[in-house]
Parts: structure tokens; sequence; C-alpha cells
């Protein structure tokens, strides 16, 4: 099956290919994102609890956790059982965080590989390189794929690929909309009845004016 999808692949499916990828990657690097800011700011971040009466409320790990080795074993002995309960459940609740986290970014990295090994294939077996097939992409998919680059540091290898990626998807949904436009303006062409009526019109008067000649020749004789 495989090979026969691969045969000859068309333009536009190079196109699609190309654009699933962009977007796959694109997704891919979000999760990163996500992942190293979880890393780097979880203990800031307010997570959910519940006290004792049932109701909810945040607080961070930051908020609860000692600053010190020394605070460490003086609350050791302080804290009640209560506060030492928030502390675990709010450790709880990062670890399983961050771990959904990791599964998220793993995912989006294995499917993003996997669409790009998709693209190679295609690619080589139409005979070009990826970098030359224009994604297929969306007025929304672009806006959104331009949006994510302006985020990135100027000088990011993402960044200026993904600004790449829009701008080739944005020619050619410039090129099929031209096509399409033209395609339409044909099709209205064909259905208009006045049109038909002035294509129409030569071949009548002619065959008007070939009867007209040949009712003068008859009486001619």
């Amino acid at each position: 099956v495989k090979d026969k999808l691969l045969a000859n692949p068309s333009p536009e499916a190079l196109c699609r290919v190309k654009g699933c990828s962009v977007m796959a990657k694109l997704e891919m690097v979000k999760e990163r994102e996500r992942l190293d800011n979880a890393r780097r700011f979880g203990e800031f971040r307010q997570l959910p609890l519940k006290d004792s009466r049932g109701l909810d409320y945040t607080k961070s790990i930051r908020e609860v956790s000692p600053r010190s080795a020394l605070e460490t074993i003086i609350r050791h002995f302080t804290d009640s059982a209560e506060q030492k309960k928030e502390q675990r459940e709010l450790a709880d609740t990062l670890r399983q965080q961050l771990a959904r986290a990791e599964e998220r970014a793993d995912k989006a990295r294995d499917f993003s590989g996997a669409v790009d090994r998709i693209m190679s294939d295609y690619s080589r077996a139409a005979g070009v390189s990826p970098r030359q097939v224009a994604p297929w992409l969306t007025t929304q998919q672009i806006a959104e794929v331009r949006e994510f680059a302006e985020k990135l540091p100027a000088l990011n290898k993402d960044r200026i690929e993904f600004n790449d990626a829009a701008s080739q998807a944005e020619r050619g949904l410039r090129e099929r909309e031209a096509v399409d436009a033209a395609r339409v303006s044909q099709q209205a062409h064909a259905l208009d009845p006045s049109t038909r009526s002035k294509e129409q019109s030569p071949s009548q008067t002619e065959s008007r004016t070939d009867r007209s000649d040949r009712d003068s020749t008859s009486r001619g004789r």
C-alpha cells in the first residue's frame, strides 16, 4: 500500500503533507515550551487544593516550602499534620502536572517525527527537496504559525523556519485562490444566457443567410 501511495505523489499531496509537518512541528515546539515553563516556574504555580470542609483553594509550593535547611528542621517539629498534608498534596499535584506535560511533549515530538518521515518519503518519491515544497495551510493556520513565530527570539531557528513556511504557504494559498477564481469565472461565463446567445448568433445569422441565398436562387430559376 505504501509503495502505491508513493508511486507518483501529486503536487497537492506533497503540499498537504508538508502542511501537516509544519503544524505538527508547531505543536511540538509549543508543548516543549510548556514543559520548560512547568519545570522552571512550577514551584510558583498556584495549585488546586481542598480544605477540611471540601472547599477549593489554591497555593503554590513556594508558599509552603521551607526556605532554608534550618527552617526545614524547625518546621519538621512545628508544622501541624494538616500543614504537612498540604505540602505533600501540593508536591504530588506538581509532580502529576509535570508528568502530564512530559507525556504531551513526548507525544508531540513523536508525532512530528512521524510526519517528517512521511514527508521525506513523499519528497524522495517525487524527486524534490522538502524545502522546495510549499505547505498547504489555511489562512487561520498561517496566522497561527506567524503569531507563534513572533514570540520566539529573533535569531531562533524555529522562528526562521516557521516564518519561511508561513510565507510559502501564503503564496500557495494565493495561487490556489486565483485558480479557483478563474474556474468560477469560467463556469459563470459558460452558464450566462447572454453569453450563449452571443456565441450562437453568428451561426444562426449564417444559417439564415444561407437559406435566403437558396430562396433567391430558386426564384431566379
